[in-house]
């Protein structure tokens, strides 16, 4: 068992003064004892000392003094040491979620009272201990390191730029919802500052003046076991990592920036290491760095699977699970706002909040919304933490039965898009990437299943849009399923209501949020949950609205030159599809990365029908 001692000194030197402190340490326990070691340069006429401890909210907790007694330490003589204990009542713990520190001033009296040196600092109650059989337990509690590398190897000199740059990197990581920031090098005293006051633990080389001053530094010993293992696959932290009899961290954990992304795998891989009783947690790595433009949709993948509530929506019905350990759900709160998706953007209709229910550590909890204006197209819910913060957001497609009318069967196809094609495939191939491991091989065999079709009947509506009524039958075990047209020429721009801003994959739907998005000529290729998508030409603006059926769209066939992390497949235009593959990153192929990014095949051993309706309309260029 070890116990974190902090405290970060200010002295005060007194002009006149022979006697000073040197460095005063604290020795606080979680029952809110505490002792208080001051070493000092000379005792003479020092009579007593007297501490006073301050909450993390300013209130005095303790006032204290007693005689002075020194102890002199021979093998250094020039220094003396007086110690003084005090009590704390009901002391807050130092944790990640709550990361409050209490002040302390120490004086040091002559027989007359008066103050003759004195310190001031700040300390923490908490406890980290290290079980070599076990794992890391902050205050009895077992901790899970959420970790990112440190995005820097060397900091700034300069000190104003330093500071900068140490809440640069905090915001980042505390924005991911992480809870450890993994160091190579020595982290200047600024963020170790940081780190202490916003619960974000640092693994890794420390100052030796800071050593053993600061409750988020994280340390262990070669005796206590931890073993390091690099680069595991989801079969790796299933299966051999569960073995293991020492202490594990997986480092780098999806070290992929590829196409699959860090997002893609991470909460499959992230579960595996919860299940893992020895595992201490995992570190994430980025060569980019941590910023939310840097890593796109994969930030909010990561955010939504570390974030310490998590939510989901059915119809009014909103559902919070508690991740913590240490803090109940009203400690949070929660804000809604009904939106609509116009032609400039999204638009409040009514919005409301308030303090999540209260439940205890780890518990779940249910509220019921109000009615949502009829117009109401999405909900979006927010969770903010204790500081004001979201920590996390997620955006709910209201799904409403649409009607349309059918006054003209059997007309014309719009311009260029007079071919339909039946798209059914999987991957049947396998490569070998630049370790000379076997890998699923991202190239795609498309086929036409025996007895599987499509059958399509074109329409016109009154206000010239074309109605597509589809019917796909299949039986076929797949994973990419759906039908396409020819790729439009010359396309300038594309936007749509749906998922976004970045494409999706099988295994990387988490971290997109429903709304109005807009691309240049580049396209995004798969999306999801779509209403309509738009999509404009030299010749002119296609808009496909989904009426009815699946709503997995695609502008176009995403593809790649590197085949470790792209799916290579055949050219085609606008479609509407039932099933769309996973993806890998730079290491894996999607099957690796657990069960999000395998095996997602739609087996159909008896024939199947899936019908849709799709209203698609054509405005020439004048």
């Amino acid at each position: 068992m070890r116990l974190i001692i902090v405290l970060a000194i200010l002295s005060v030197a007194v002009p006149g003064w022979a006697t000073a402190i040197l460095r005063t340490n604290v020795d606080a326990d979680l029952d809110g004892s505490g002792t208080a070691t001051c070493i000092v340069d000379s005792d003479a006429g020092i009579a007593a000392v007297r501490a006073r401890v301050t909450s993390p909210d300013g209130t005095v907790v303790a006032n204290v003094q007693t005689k002075a007694e020194f102890t002199i330490n021979w093998a250094a003589p020039e220094t003396r040491k007086v110690e003084l204990e005090f009590k704390v009542s009901q002391p807050l713990l130092w944790t990640e979620e709550t990361p409050g520190r209490y002040g302390i001033q120490v004086e040091l009296l002559d027989s007359q009272g008066l103050v003759l040196a004195q310190d001031a600092g700040t300390f923490a109650f908490c406890r980290l201990e290290v079980r070599s059989d076990d794992g890391f337990y902050l205050n009895g509690q077992k901790l899970r390191l959420r970790g990112v590398n440190s995005p820097r190897d060397t900091w700034p000199e300069n000190a104003d730029a330093r500071m900068a740059a140490c809440r640069a990197v905090v915001r980042d990581v505390r924005w991911l919802n992480a809870n450890a920031i993994w160091c190579t090098n020595a982290v200047p005293v600024e963020l170790l500052e940081l780190c202490d006051a916003t619960g974000v633990f640092v693994v890794g080389e420390v100052p030796p003046a800071e050593d053993g001053r600061h409750p988020c530094v994280i340390k262990w010993r070669k005796t206590d076991g931890v073993k390091i293992v690099a680069s595991p696959t989801y079969g790796t932290l299933r299966w051999a990592m569960a073995r293991e009899s020492q202490m594990t961290i997986a480092v780098p954990l999806l070290p992929q920036e590829g196409a699959g992304g860090l997002g893609a795998g991470l909460e499959d891989c992230w579960a595996a290491i919860c299940r893992i009783p020895r595992c201490v947690g995992g570190i994430l790595q980025a060569r980019a760095g941590w910023t939310a433009a840097e890593l796109g949709a994969n930030g909010r993948a990561i955010r939504e699977v570390w974030a310490p509530v998590s939510c989901s929506m059915v119809e009014r019905t909103v559902a919070f699970i508690n991740r913590s350990r240490v803090v109940g759900l009203d400690v949070y709160r929660y804000a809604w706002q009904a939106l609509v998706f116009g032609e400039q953007g999204e638009r409040v209709l009514a919005e409301g909040g308030g303090a999540c229910p209260a439940t205890s550590a780890g518990g779940n909890a249910q509220i019921q919304l109000p009615p949502m204006p009829p117009d109401t197209q999405a909900v979006r819910l927010t969770v903010f933490g204790r500081d004001g913060e979201a920590v996390c957001a997620w955006c709910s497609r209201v799904t409403r039965e649409r009607t349309v009318g059918w006054p003209t069967k059997g007309c014309a196809p719009p311009p260029g898009l007079k071919d339909v094609y039946f798209l059914a495939g999987a991957r049947t191939n396998r490569v070998r990437n630049a370790k000379n491991r076997v890998m699923l091989g991202p190239r795609f065999d498309f086929f036409s299943p025996p007895d599987s079709k499509l059958d399509v009947t074109w329409g016109r509506m009154a206000d010239g849009a074309y109605r597509l009524d589809y019917k796909l039958a299949c039986r076929a075990n797949v994973e990419l399923l759906g039908f396409a047209f020819p790729p439009l020429r010359d396309v300038i721009a594309e936007r749509w209501v749906g998922s976004g801003p970045d494409g999706v994959w099988a295994n990387r739907l988490q971290g997109a949020a429903y709304g109005l998005w807009e691309c240049g000529s580049e396209g995004v290729g798969f999306v999801s949950d779509v209403d309509w998508f738009e999509i404009a030409t030299k010749a002119g603006i296609c808009r496909f609205t989904v009426v009815k059926g699946p709503n997995f769209f695609a502008d176009r066939a995403p593809s790649g030159t590197n085949v470790a992390t792209s799916c290579v497949l055949p050219p085609f235009g606008p479609g509407v599809f039932v099933r769309i593959p996973g993806i890998g990153g730079e290491l894996y192929s999607s099957s690796e990365t657990g069960p999000a990014g395998g095996g997602k095949f739609l087996d159909f051993r008896a024939r199947k029908t899936i019908e849709g309706t799709l209203l698609i309309s054509w405005k020439p260029t004048l």
